[in-house]
């Protein structure tokens, strides 16, 4: 846990650092809102290790017309969530993996699973593994490409699967990059949202 909350105060550290040393004009990282579902604690008791691979063949996150509107960007996401009653908390300044991991965490936690910092304590190993995470710019609109697969894992055999993929698009706003951030925003928040979670605790009981 120490490792966990030094890593977070790093994140914060340098997400300061980027924007005091860049300023408002040039925008070093992306904002993304990730809407939190309704608390249900369905899976109360669970207990599991949380792992996230990027395996991207393609590690660019733009196409052309896309990057000449961050190009300034270091690969750093600032994380924001947003409870059921709309409440937002700033989470911090994250890489993919992290930003992935953060989130899920927050999902977990509203279905009453417990993320346990080491796999030896936990019951099941909840993989995921990034395959998509794209930005594109056609003309006037912004769109965004995820996709990635969910392992549920036992004693290092895969007991229940999942593969997630969307896509979203938005109109742009001209000479602003709010737009994209608000399709990067609700891409993010279904592909995570839309993680059957219960379904996969409900295969590996079978």
């Amino acid at each position: 846990m120490k490792k966990k909350s030094l890593v977070l105060k790093l994140s914060m550290v340098l997400f300061c650092l980027l924007f005091l040393t860049f300023g408002c004009g040039k925008r070093t990282y992306i904002d993304v809102t990730y809407k939190i579902p309704e608390k249900n604690h369905a899976l109360d008791g669970q207990k599991i290790f949380l792992e996230v691979k990027d395996n991207r063949s393609n590690k660019n996150f733009f196409n052309e017309k896309a990057k000449e509107k961050f190009k300034y960007f270091t690969g750093v996401f600032s994380l924001t969530t947003m409870n059921e009653n709309d409440n937002k908390t700033f989470e911090g300044a994250f890489d993919l993996q992290s930003l992935f991991e953060t989130a899920l965490k927050k999902r977990f936690e509203s279905m009453g699973v417990k993320i346990t910092p080491e796999k030896s304590d936990a019951d099941l190993v909840f993989q995921i593994t990034l395959y998509k995470f794209d930005i594109g710019r056609d003309g006037r609109k912004w769109e965004s490409h995820v996709s990635y697969k969910a392992n549920l894992i036992k004693d290092g055999r895969i007991i229940a699967k999942e593969t997630i993929s969307g896509t979203a698009e938005r109109i742009s706003i001209m000479g602003s990059t709010s737009s994209a951030e608000t399709v990067i925003s609700d891409i993010f928040t279904e592909i995570i949202n839309s993680l059957n979670i219960q379904g996969l605790f409900d295969q590996a009981m079978h």
